[in-house]
């Protein structure tokens, strides 16, 4: 008797979902799949798209198509009740899924399935390429080169040179590269809008974690370093900041690739069947043969859903009645604590009619934090 709901972005991981639910549970469902798909107003630009239409070409599902512009037309929920969470990350990561949510409640779903997670299944390009010239395999590197030409990523060679170079570099070399690439971290654009007196013993303080974690991750295993992955934070994150936005909208979320017993079945699998070897995922495209159309099956390019132009919009969208200085003054009392205020105007500044995503999403940022610390109430929350 659920009504059952699934997001559906066009990738293989959401895709697989849904094909397997389509193909295999039909028959214990009362009605069809409701879909849920996040693309971009010009849908003719959209990556996304074409791989939608091409899973919804199957039957048997009923979609619900979102589009960039929908913040515009009304606020969502969780963004609204901001003051109601215990912790601010909702709001500040939640976009997407918190329109999903919303539609999924509307229509009346208990349930929602999503792909989270699919990643850590599998090695990456990088990390294919990475555990390739560990082993000094040959066969392994031309492997990886063939999934970069495929999923049309550069840098091969680049990247193939710094794992090189390496690997042979004596410890105290790698250190010292390590110690230079976190010494960027202290110019990077997302410190340069926080006041440094906070901001940089903080970096400090995390860039140490993080060289203590990279001299134990060259003494793991295979088995540890893959475990890792999951065990690190971030699908705990994602878990506990998306299943917020869903039981507040009266929705579960279930994520099927982060269940004990697929997780346990990836770290079991041999190093090799998680390469990246000449596809992404290829284990997973072969199971989902016949499951899948081939334009998703053996889609190429690699992207973050629903992709950078449509985040882009969407964080302009939401920005847009936060750009008065009135609002501007109202963040500063928030987060004057935290935030360079002059850095911050500079910054407005260039935001509106500007293309670059990672300042609107620093803003996006900004602004939702200091929302929530306003609306929370409580005097720690800054």
């Amino acid at each position: 008797d659920l009504r059952l709901g699934a997001m559906l972005s066009g990738g293989l991981d959401s895709s697989s979902i849904v094909g397997i639910v389509r193909e295999r549970f039909r028959q214990e469902l009362k009605e069809p799949l409701r879909t849920y798909s996040l693309v971009r107003m010009d849908r003719e630009n959209c990556k996304e798209w074409p791989h939608v239409q091409a899973m919804l070409e199957g039957g048997w599902l009923t979609p619900t198509i979102l589009t960039t512009d929908a913040p515009a037309r009304g606020q969502p929920a969780f963004l609204m009740d901001a003051g109601c969470w215990d912790e601010p990350f909702p709001v500040t990561h939640g976009l997407t899924y918190g329109l999903v949510y919303d539609a999924a409640a509307r229509d009346g779903c208990r349930a929602v399935l999503d792909g989270m997670a699919g990643d850590l299944l599998f090695l990456g390009l990088e990390g294919s390429l990475d555990w390739a010239v560990r082993k000094r395999s040959i066969s392994s590197i031309q492997a990886a080169r063939h999934a970069y030409a495929g999923h049309e990523v550069p840098g091969f060679w680049r990247d193939l040179a710094i794992r090189g170079a390496a690997s042979v570099a004596p410890a105290v070399i790698r250190q010292g590269w390590r110690a230079m690439k976190g010494m960027a971290r202290f110019r990077s654009p997302e410190i340069s809008l926080l006041r440094r007196d906070k901001s940089i013993p903080w970096l400090e303080a995390r860039l140490g974690d993080l060289e203590t974690r990279g001299r134990r991750m060259g003494t793991e295993t295979e088995l540890a370093r893959h475990a890792g992955r999951y065990t690190s934070g971030l699908v705990s994150f994602a878990h506990e900041t998306y299943g917020q936005i869903a039981f507040a909208a009266g929705v579960e979320p279930r994520s099927p690739f982060s269940d004990r017993r697929v997780v346990e079945f990836a770290l079991c699998l041999h190093p090799r069947q998680k390469l990246a070897d000449t596809w992404y995922k290829g284990l997973l495209r072969a199971a989902m043969v016949g499951y899948l159309p081939d334009k998703v099956l053996w889609r190429q390019d690699l992207g973050n859903h629903p992709g950078w132009q449509a985040y882009r919009a969407m964080f302009g969208v939401v920005l847009r009645p936060q750009m008065a200085p009135c609002a501007l003054n109202a963040v500063m009392a928030s987060v004057a604590d935290w935030v360079d205020g002059e850095q911050l105007r500079k910054a407005l500044s260039r935001a509106p009619d500007g293309n670059d995503y990672y300042l609107r999403q620093r803003l996006f940022t900004i602004f939702s934090l200091a929302n929530w610390v306003e609306k929370s109430g409580s005097p720690n929350a800054a």
